[in-house]
Formats: structure tokens, C-alpha cells, sequence
């Protein structure tokens, strides 16, 4: 169910939510629940917590927020455990999260009928954020011989049990939404980051999973419960942009 052996696993911050997501995979293991149909789930939770960000239930679309993250770390594992890893799902994943955080940041715009500006910042820190966290874990995966469902660089090519209709519409939304967030990261690792050392140094791995999409929605998560959801829109745009610089510019250089 892991993407990575055990003796090269790191801390993950942003993975919170794995030993539930474990204990969940364990009961359906048998079932006949697919991973696709856990990420569609998911997909539609998030759209009703969009719509209760809108009415002002924060509690609960705090609530909802945690429930769809502990679904994200489902999905992918189920397949894995059933040893059928599935391209379709890889993109249906990746797409559904880049929608759903925008309906998380754009129902805490409509809300209070302003901040779309700061709502639009925070999906591009959220997308920037989230692909040096994703583009560094892939690439010790595959330095490491884990899961190479995820590719640095994505072809539309899937497995024999892979639609392919599907999984061609679902690359081409794949495109528009990351093809400019990969080519980013890639251009500063390439011009800033010690790449080498950096690809198998599981202090900086740690460092980035700050970055990654668990600790996104745990910081809606929190920001709702408090009935303070335009915190979380303030702390991704500013202090985690601050965090990724010293991340990446910094600390990098001297690892």
C-alpha cells in the first residue's frame, strides 16, 4: 500500500492521514469498490463543501475537508494493494484535487462577495506549492525503486486495463492544468538546486512535504473550524510562499 519501501521512507507531514487511509484499504481490499469510484467520492464531497463554505457551514466542510483528504490517500493505495496500479485514476486524482482547491478558495470568495484576487493567488501558491513537493517525492520514488504510477514527465500511455478514451480526455485536462506548474519546477531545479544531492536527501524530502496538498487542507481544515476560513487563503498566499523560498533557495544550497 506504500509508494516507497520502508527502509526509504522519510517523514511526511503532509501524509497525515495514511494510517486511516491504511486501516480503510484493509476493509475494502475485498470488496468491489474501485479506486476510481473512491476518487469520484471524493470528488463530489468536495463539491458540497464548496457549497457549504458558501452558506457559511464551516464546521462541517472543515469536517468534509479531512474526510475527502483521508479518501485522497485511499484511492491510490487500493490499487496498489490489489497490485493494479491505473493511469486513469492517476489523472482523474490530479485533476479532481486542482478543481476541488479551487471550489475551496473561490466559496471562500463568494462567502464574503470579495477576496477573488486573494482566492486566485492562493490557487497558483497552492499549484506551485504542491508541484516541488509532488516533482522532488517523484523523483526519489523512481531513484528508489517505489511506485512509478506518477511520472516526471507524463505520457498518455496506460495500463491494458486502462480505458483509453478516458485516459486520453483525462491526460489532455492533466495538460492544461499542470503542464505549466511542472515546466516551472523543473526550470528551478535545474537552474537553482544542487540536483544531485537534493533527489535522495530525505531531511530536505521532509522539509517539502510542508508543501503538499495534506497540509493545504489542513490549514482550510483549521481556518473553518474556527470560523476564520480567510486565515487559510492569508497563510498559504504569504508565510508558506516565505517557507518554500527558504525551502528551495536556501536551505537547498547547503545540503
Amino acid at each position: 500500500m506504500e509508494k516507497i519501501k520502508k527502509e526509504n521512507r522519510f517523514i511526511d507531514f503532509s501524509d497525515y492521514a495514511r494510517p486511516i487511509a491504511n486501516l480503510i484499504v484493509r476493509i475494502l481490499l475485498n470488496t468491489k469498490i474501485t479506486s476510481n469510484q473512491i476518487t469520484f467520492l471524493y470528488f463530489l464531497t468536495g463539491i458540497l463543501t464548496g457549497f457549504l463554505i458558501i452558506k457559511g457551514k464551516f464546521i462541517l466542510s472543515a469536517v468534509l475537508i479531512l474526510v475527502k483528504n483521508i479518501l485522497d490517500a485511499v484511492d491510490g493505495s487500493l490499487a496498489r494493494a490489489r497490485q493494479r496500479p491505473s493511469r486513469v485514476g492517476r489523472f482523474f486524482d490530479s485533476v479532481s484535487d486542482i478543481l476541488l482547491n479551487a471550489v475551496y478558495v473561490f466559496s471562500i470568495a463568494i462567502h464574503y462577495s470579495g477576496y477573488y484576487s486573494l482566492a486566485f493567488f492562493t490557487l497558483l501558491s497552492m499549484s506551485i506549492q504542491g508541484s516541488f513537493y509532488n516533482y522532488y517525492y517523484v523523483m526519489y520514488r523512481h531513484k528508489k525503486h517505489g511506485d512509478r504510477t506518477s511520472l516526471v514527465y507524463e505520457k498518455p500511455e496506460g495500463y491494458p486495463w486502462d480505458n483509453p478514451r478516458i485516459l486520453k480526455v483525462l491526460f489532455l485536462l492533466y495538460r492544461i492544468f499542470y503542464f505549466w506548474q511542472d515546466r516551472f519546477v523543473e526550470f528551478v531545479d535545474k537552474k537553482i538546486v544542487k540536483r544531485e544531492k537534493i533527489y535522495a536527501n530525505k531531511n530536505f524530502l521532509m522539509f517539502i512535504t510542508f508543501m503538499g496538498l495534506g497540509i493545504h487542507l489542513l490549514v482550510l481544515s483549521i481556518s473553518l473550524f474556527i470560523s476564520k476560513p480567510l486565515y487559510a487563503l492569508f497563510i498559504i498566499s504569504l508565510p508558506m510562499n516565505v517557507y518554500l523560498f527558504l525551502i528551495i533557495f536556501i536551505i537547498s544550497r547547503f545540503i
